[in-house]
């Protein structure tokens, strides 16, 4: 890396900083792909390290190298356990079709408990949010008789 003077960029025109910001994103992308390189590089010398290490291990108790199973050191979250994203796909659950000719189940019907005085059509179940027309007046006041 080279280094060099600062940048003055409040002095560059828009066609200029355009070009700037075009090369760096050009940049950008050679070195992420270098450090792709890199990564994958260093995957491989760990697999090939394992390998050895299982052949090793393999011949020390006689067996063949090719009959111990390779099985991961530890899971994709570094403590030994699959992710549930994981454990889901792995175990991939069978689709449960429903059977011909059932309807779906309603939603049970809530009782009304406040109705509004001034218009009956307003009514008002006591979930959720109270009503606009409920707004600074006692609750007691708008209860249905049961």
């Amino acid at each position: 890396m080279t280094t060099t003077s600062p940048l003055d960029l409040d002095s560059l025109t828009y066609k200029q900083l355009s070009a700037l910001s075009a090369r760096v994103y050009a940049a950008m992308g050679r070195a992420h792909a270098m450090e792709l390189e890199k990564r994958d590089r260093h995957i491989t010398e760990m697999k090939i390290a394992r390998d050895a290490q299982i052949g090793a291990a393999a011949l020390a108790l006689g067996l063949a190298k090719d009959s111990v199973a390779r099985l991961p050191v530890r899971a994709a979250n570094g403590n030994g356990h699959a992710s549930p994203k994981q454990a889901t796909a792995s175990a991939k659950r069978p689709k449960v079709l429903k059977s011909v000719g059932t309807a779906p189940k309603r939603a049970m019907r809530i009782p009304v408990k406040f109705r509004d005085p001034d218009n009956p059509a307003n009514t008002w179940t006591g979930r959720g949010r109270n009503p606009r027309w409920m707004k600074g007046r006692p609750k007691e006041q708008f209860a249905v008789a049961r």
